[in-house]
């Protein structure tokens, strides 16, 4: 699959192109906050974590479920911490309760699936 820009360069409509297509990549992003309102908005359909401060800055924010085009998102944590991932307010990751952490551990990959308009269904990798 590729970028949305990329698409849209090849005559696929910008309003469509991101029901296709990957936002473009964020690479070597810092985490921050320590929950939910102060942690690092994910923006971009492929996102590459690689600081973050344990106990201080450590969190990053899906959006929500309801507003955005892409099903898919691709995370990788590379920040030499945990990762503590959360959803949009009033949302799910999994069949965790609403607004509930996800946390993952440093060297993992994420696939993040909008199953929902309320919830994100999310799958691990080994390393």
């Amino acid at each position: 699959m590729g970028l949305v820009s990329d698409l849209v360069q090849i005559g696929i409509p910008a309003r469509q192109a991101p029901f296709l297509g990957h936002t473009s990549a964020l690479a070597g992003e810092d985490l921050t906050g320590t929950n939910q309102a102060t942690a690092f908005p994910i923006t971009e359909t492929i996102t590459l974590f690689s600081g973050g401060t344990a106990g201080t800055a450590f969190c990053a924010i899906m959006p929500s479920a309801s507003t955005v085009p892409q099903t898919v998102y691709y995370i990788r944590n590379s920040s030499g911490i945990t990762l503590r991932l959360f959803p949009a307010v009033g949302e799910s990751l999994n069949v965790l309760a609403v607004n509930t952490q996800f946390d993952i551990a440093d060297g993992r990959g994420l696939i993040v699936v909008k199953h929902a308009p309320t919830r994100w269904l999310v799958f691990g990798s080994a390393s």
